[in-house]
């Protein structure tokens, strides 16, 4: 169980990390440091890596809970 708490935690972080990296690509989006094209693939990969993420983080709160339910 600790484990998973661990991996739970460490999941959280990287979502942050991602969330962070999509406020720094909107920034660069608005300052025109970079090209829109170029902005729209970080942009959309941002928001996949995200997503896939927060998948993977409601299973391991579904897994905790049926740990916690035995």
């Amino acid at each position: 169980m600790k484990d998973t708490k661990l991996e739970q935690k460490r999941i959280e972080a990287e979502i942050n990390g991602l969330t962070k990296e999509k406020d720094r690509i909107l920034k660069a989006i608005i300052n025109e440091n970079l090209s829109k094209e170029d902005c729209r693939s970080l942009l959309e990969k941002t928001k996949t890596d995200i997503a896939n993420k927060e998948i993977y983080l409601n299973e391991l709160k579904i897994d905790l809970n049926d740990i916690v339910d035995c």
